[in-house]
């Protein structure tokens, strides 16, 4: 669907997605430079209220032991998003929804994976000290 485009509106970019359903149209363009992409590890914290959600993205900085030996990750807050409430509930329904659509596919490669990591552990071999 991703096609450079300029519309009537004068919106330039390209054209990543296009809906039209009842009482749900719209057009998404990616601008003509792209758009900056960012990495998380993961979610630091959820905030949700009834009109705006918070989300706090991060990444894993370090891994060391504590003073009782436990690995314990440093993790820092690298970006915050705000969302309307309704717009998250929609995307994780989103989420879900294509997860079990493709179900099959994704288990799939998961296992691919799985073997590949099984066959690599099976052939190494730990280097012998002299």
């Amino acid at each position: 669907m991703a096609q450079d485009t300029a519309d009537q509106r004068g919106f330039e970019g390209r054209l990543v997605h296009r809906e039209r359903q009842p009482n749900n149209n719209f057009d998404i363009f990616e601008p003509v430079g792209g758009v900056p992409t960012e990495f998380a590890d993961g979610f630091g914290q959820v905030l949700m209220a009834p009109a705006v959600s918070k989300i706090s993205l991060y990444t894993t900085e370090d891994v060391s032991a504590d003073e009782t030996g436990a690995q314990v990750e440093t993790r820092r807050v690298s970006r915050k998003l705000v969302v309307p409430t309704r717009t998250l509930v929609e995307f994780c329904m989103q989420t879900l929804s294509s997860l079990k659509a493709n179900k099959a596919l994704l288990e799939q490669y998961n296992n691919q994976q799985i073997d590949l990591i099984d066959k690599a552990a099976a052939s190494f071999e730990p280097p012998t000290q002299s």
